[in-house]
């Protein structure tokens, strides 16, 4: 039976290409560096091994470079898209909640509704206060009773 891959992440398809100049201004560098440890002064030359070491150690460090910065941009770009596609659907949605509002505030009913819900908030209103609380607990009451209603 065929064993299933999960996905590792990015796939690079291609090695990496070569870039002479990021090889160079890497090996440049690094020769510094150890020219400076070996004490070697600029006039003589490295030894040959660690020189060919310090060009391959450059092109893999280049090239894994530019592996790792062209693998970050796809992402971002990836990432640029998605959210443009998740804005999209948000204002999709706001049009959407717009026509709806639109709707209902156009309906001869939502006067009356309103009116209605209004007068039975102020005879509840009413009824607390007759109930002994004062009008500021009444109102205090009245909108804890709103909130927890979720309107």
């Amino acid at each position: 039976m065929p064993t299933r891959r999960t996905n590792p992440g990015p796939v690079i398809a291609a090695p990496p290409p070569r870039i002479k100049k990021f090889e160079d201004e890497i090996g440049e560098a690094v020769e510094q560096r150890m020219r400076s440890r070996l004490g070697i002064t600029a006039n003589r030359k490295l030894p040959a091994e660690v020189d060919a070491l310090i060009k391959s150690a450059a092109a893999t460090a280049a090239g894994s470079t530019l592996e790792t910065a062209v693998v970050r941009d796809v992402t971002e770009a990836t990432n640029d898209l998605v959210r443009g596609s998740v804005l999209d659907r948000f204002d999709i949605k706001v049009a959407d909640a717009r026509v709806g509002l639109d709707h209902i505030a156009g309906s001869n009913d939502v006067e009356k509704i309103l009116t209605r819900r209004a007068e039975m908030l102020a005879t509840k209103k009413a009824a607390l206060e007759t109930a002994g609380f004062t009008s500021e607990e009444a109102m205090e009451i009245l909108l804890a009773d709103i909130a927890a209603r979720g309107h």
